[in-house]
């Protein structure tokens, strides 16, 4: 029993020491009138980091609870975990990393990174609005570490060359959002499907446009789509 609170209080005085240390090199904003904003979000990527039993890997959900009660164990977003891989990196390059390889390792064949992955449903009929290669380039940025960018540029191109061939079905060199006719989700090759590719869900800027079937997209040319795509190349 003494053996065992001596254990216990070294380790009390270890994370003690850690949590000072913490503190004290965290990403702060202190003052003014984004007082407390960096902390914030830290907190926030912290608390939903979680682990993955099914692909024995760390990564942030947009939430916890989607991830345990909504999808059965975890979900992995495109775009949204990307921007997880963003904002983490202020602080946890480790953690940023894991969220950046949680994404392209989903890569289908024919180069589809899934709007959504997760026990219960992966949309194989579409993607995400395409911010990763320019998300990888700000993070490489912060470590120089050349092996993420050897890891994410095939995976990345793959999926880049893939919206082209996909998302410009009439052919007059830009992109729209669609959905195929692959997979099981209740959404594909829908209107809404192709929302969802948007990454706004249910923006109002969508409600007159046509799904056209023939060729799987919007009947719209859509400037954000095109802009983050050009940004990515």
């Amino acid at each position: 029993m003494k053996i065992c609170n001596t254990y216990l209080s070294n380790v009390e005085k270890i994370l003690e020491w850690k949590r000072r240390v913490y503190e004290e090199n965290r990403v702060q904003v202190v003052g003014g009138y984004f007082d407390g904003c960096a902390q914030a979000v830290t907190q926030v990527f912290y608390w939903n980091t979680v682990w993955d039993p099914y692909n024995n890997r760390v990564y942030t959900p947009v939430s916890r609870v989607w991830a345990y009660d909504y999808f059965g164990g975890y979900v992995v977003f495109e775009w949204d975990t990307f921007f997880n891989a963003l904002l983490s990196s202020i602080e946890d390059i480790e953690i940023s990393e894991a969220n950046i390889k949680a994404i392209p390792s989903e890569l289908t064949p024919r180069g589809v990174i899934p709007n959504v992955i997760s026990v219960k449903e992966v949309s194989l009929d579409g993607s995400q609005p395409p911010v990763g290669a320019y998300i990888v380039w700000k993070i490489y940025k912060l470590n120089l570490d050349k092996s993420l960018l050897q890891w994410a540029y095939p995976r990345l191109k793959k999926h880049h060359e893939w919206r082209f061939s996909a998302r410009d079905r009439n052919k007059d060199g830009l992109l729209e959002w669609g959905s195929d006719t692959i997979g099981r989700s209740q959404w594909r090759y829908t209107l809404q499907a192709a929302k969802f590719e948007s990454g706004f869900d249910n923006s109002p800027m969508y409600d007159e446009v046509e799904f056209v079937r023939e060729v799987n997209t919007m009947n719209l040319a859509d400037v954000g789509l095109n802009s983050l795509y050009a940004l990515n190349a």
